[in-house]
């Protein structure tokens, strides 16, 4: 595939220009009229001033005229904030492939399209993260896992796989995880022992239903040995 073809250049911004400034802070700092400022200006940026450019700059002076330190200090952060924003510009322009653009497009419309008929529900990320994911814009060193190497590709497959394994395990774990079971002859001997609590001290028995609950209940499991059915959970006979 051809690799896209790359712009020219784009001439620096005219509000890059450090001799506009320069008459900028002559305005702030000195007793310069402002028709005296636009003139400078026009003067040194030729065909590429523009008056709106410089709109800020000067309304900035003008709103601290008679204090020249604070008109300097306004204009400052403004040539700051204009040098920040240049730098941040893109290195290179690259032309749009038709056919990239096309399939931009389609994909596109075929969300949109997807999204209407409800087909797709939620928050649905944008197409420029899609197509250009966090992970792939990530700077040498840092990573979206938070693992401590540029080049951490190995290192975040095993932590995937110690994910994976106890997930495993934890799974494995409550599948074999026994039934419960109980020796038919000790219950009962524990029920007769907690009968004759219930009978000796009644005042235990806050309800006055343990008593029959306990009949119940080894009524129910002498049956049981006798006819080798079931275990039956003792919680059926509270109910």
């Amino acid at each position: 595939m051809d690799k896209p073809a790359v712009l020219p250049e784009k001439p620096a911004s005219a509000k890059a220009n450090s001799d506009a400034w320069d008459v900028i802070l002559e305005f702030a700092m000195t007793e310069m009229s402002l028709p005296q400022a636009e003139q400078g200006l026009e003067r040194v940026l030729g065909t590429d001033y523009y008056p709106k450019d410089w709109n800020a700059p000067l309304d900035a002076v003008m709103a601290c005229k008679g204090n020249s330190i604070k008109a300097e200090l306004a204009v400052r952060d403004l040539m700051a904030a204009q040098t920040e924003a240049a730098a941040k510009g893109p290195l290179c322009r690259f032309a749009c492939d038709h056919h990239l653009c096309a399939a931009k497009d389609a994909l596109s419309d075929t969300i949109q399209t997807l999204a209407t008929e409800r087909c797709i529900r939620g928050i649905f990320p944008l197409l420029d993260n899609i197509l250009d994911p966090l992970i792939e814009r990530q700077e040498p060193g840092s990573s979206v896992l938070g693992f401590v190497d540029g080049d951490n590709t190995n290192e975040i497959i095993q932590h995937m796989r110690r994910v994976d394994q106890e997930e495993l395990e934890a799974k494995i774990e409550e599948e074999e995880e026994p039934e419960f079971s109980f020796d038919k002859k000790e219950a009962i001997m524990a029920i007769k022992l907690l009968e004759q609590i219930a009978e000796h001290r009644p005042d235990l028995d806050l309800t006055l239903t343990l008593g029959p609950q306990l009949c119940k209940m080894h009524v129910g499991l002498t049956k049981e040995i006798q006819q080798g059915k079931k275990q039956t959970e003792l919680s059926q006979y509270f109910k």
